[in-house]
């Protein structure tokens, strides 16, 4: 009896305890959410926004418990801003949270729903919004979400296509290029980032806030392109290939150097080429160029650029036989792997500092040693399964010098089903390459063929347009010349009118008639005929003495007293 009642106590109290820490927890994590709401409050509550405040909003949002109910606050005070900037950045940086403790159902969801509602918007800014978050989709996976995001990218890689978004094209491409390359297809790989390449705009200016978190567009994105194309390469092996983008990347890098990002990816650009450049055997300046890079990852406060940046430094002195400065760089890329949590793959590239510590012990015949070394990092690096296959080849020497064949057997199955994997995924992958490819080809077959019909439209626009200026010129000509016709019969009737007034002014107009009518000669037989002359005597004397005008006077009254007397008598009179 006495046990069963101290269970029960242990119980309750245990429950207790669980509801009280469930308490707790709740409490902190509301915490979070009502500080981040309070300081982005607080920072659009004035013009121009409190940056310092938004900042802090951030942090507290890195921290919350992204539910729905966090999720819709959020959304709604990203919607109170003013400035339509700063609530596009709380929706993209909310995305992250999501991601990391809610997992990927939840985190492809949100995603997807924020991307549907930026490709209704026709701003700028929903585009930016849309190709941030485009860029922050995961690519790494279950086999069944990695499918997801290939068929979402490739669908979307085609409504952009068509759309002519070349913005949104790149960055398509660039994530789908990430797909094949995590699953060893390096070759589709760089095609793909290639393609990327085509599609990005490097005169195109960014926002200034959206340049400070990811430029995806612009010379930044171009530089960026260029440095992963040159890693694909060395991956494959392709040293000289990797060292011609690597330079090209590196030499634009080094004219910018204006922010951060440009720091980061002199730091990426400079650290492949030292590595492309020990692999051929061209080990001068890699010093000089370590040191450069490392100390602008040290301003930058960039941990991972760090890290890698002591590992190609132990991987310089290892290729040069220098152990000693050797092992002292991997030592100095651990102790910052452990203590800033910085994995062994990251964003600037792979550190495997145990690996090559593991082959100078090798050397030294101290093999133990190099077994737990390699035991411990090839735990850390399963994600990479090409590099992981290096370690444990490795380590199936180590243990064969031990002479424990059962972990050699072991480690060489394990080769075997991690082989045997690869060429399983590169089938499933090649596969949904050519789906891929085929909704690719699609989408642009498409757009060449809308090109093709834009040009046929524009050509029979032209023709048309051509046969109208031609009928418009001819009807134009016609009535040029109806005009220049009636200008002309005009002119023609006034100098008629004209010569009839002045022949009527002469001649009787039965006379003139005749004339008209050209009949020749004009003469009529008269039997009886008076004709009347008219002098004025002294006429001469007479005008001398008056003034012109009084002599027209005078003359015209006895013009106009005979007149009447003319016609009366029938008669024809003469000026």
């Amino acid at each position: 009896m006495k046990k069963i009642l101290t269970i029960l106590i242990f119980l309750n109290t245990f429950s207790i305890i669980t509801y009280s820490q469930g308490k707790i927890n709740n409490l902190t994590k509301d915490i979070y959410l009502d500080s981040a709401l309070m300081y982005f409050k607080q920072a659009r509550s004035v013009k121009p926004v409190n940056l310092e405040k938004f900042e802090k909003g951030k942090e507290m949002l890195m921290l919350i418990n992204p539910d729905y109910h966090a999720q819709k606050l959020l959304q709604a005070e990203a919607k109170s801003f003013n400035q339509r900037i700063y609530g596009i950045l709380i929706q993209y940086y909310l995305s992250k949270p999501i991601s990391l403790k809610l997992g990927f159902d939840s985190s492809y969801t949100y995603l997807q729903k924020i991307m549907a509602d930026a490709d209704n918007g026709t701003d700028e800014l929903n585009k930016n919004l849309r190709n941030l978050l485009l860029a922050l989709l995961p690519q790494k996976g279950k086999n069944t979400y990695a499918t997801k995001i290939h068929n979402f990218l490739t669908d979307k890689l085609k409504h952009y296509l068509l759309m002519n978004d070349s913005g949104a094209v790149a960055i398509c491409y660039w994530r789908l290029s990430d797909i094949y390359r995590n699953e060893g297809l390096g070759e589709k790989s760089i095609y793909l980032l290639r393609k990327s390449l085509d599609y990005i705009n490097p005169n195109k200016k960014i926002n200034p806030l959206l340049a400070r978190i990811w430029p995806l567009d612009g010379m930044d994105f171009y530089i960026n392109q260029l440095a992963v194309i040159g890693d694909a390469y060395s991956t494959l092996g392709d040293n000289r290939q990797s060292l011609f983008y690597l330079n090209k990347t590196f030499k634009l890098a080094e004219q910018r150097l204006v922010s951060p990002w440009d720091s980061s990816v002199y730091a990426y650009a400079a650290y492949h080429i030292c590595l492309s450049k020990i692999q051929i055997g061209e080990t001068s300046g890699i010093p000089e160029l370590i040191d450069k890079s490392r100390i602008m990852s040290e301003l930058t406060g960039e941990f991972g650029s760090q890290v890698v940046s002591w590992h190609i430094r132990g991987v310089y002195y290892f290729s040069i036989n220098n152990y000693d400065s050797a092992i002292a760089a991997f030592k100095i890329c651990m102790n910052l792997m452990e203590k800033h949590s910085v994995g062994n793959i990251n964003g600037y590239g792979i550190a495997i500092p145990k690996y090559y510590i593991a082959q100078i012990l090798m050397k030294q015949n101290r093999f133990p040693e190099a077994a737990v070394l390699l035991e411990e990092e090839s735990l850390q690096i399963e994600s990479d399964r090409l590099t992981l296959l290096t370690e444990l080849k490795l380590l199936t020497k180590v243990y064969l010098k031990l002479k424990e064949s059962s972990k050699a057997e072991a480690t060489f199955n394990k080769i075997n089903s991690v082989q045997d994997l690869i060429k399983n995924e590169e089938l499933k992958n090649q596969s949904m390459s050519f789906e891929s490819e085929k909704k690719i080809t699609e989408a642009e077959n498409s757009i060449a063929l809308l090109a093709n019909e834009k040009e046929k439209s524009k050509q029979t626009r032209n023709y048309l347009i051509g046969i109208a200026i031609i009928f418009l010129l001819l009807a134009l000509g016609a009535y040029n010349r109806f005009i220049t016709s009636k200008k002309q019969q005009r002119i023609i009737e006034k100098e008629r009118n004209l010569s009839e007034k002045l022949l009527l002014n002469i001649l009787p107009s039965t006379i003139a008639d005749r004339l008209k009518s050209n009949e020749q000669p004009i003469a009529d037989s008269l039997e009886d005929v008076s004709i009347v002359f008219i002098d004025i005597v002294d006429f001469t004397n007479f005008s001398e003495k008056r003034k012109p005008n009084e002599i027209i006077t005078i003359l015209n009254d006895i013009y106009i007293h005979y007149c009447p007397n003319v016609e009366r008598a029938q008669g024809c009179r003469y000026k």
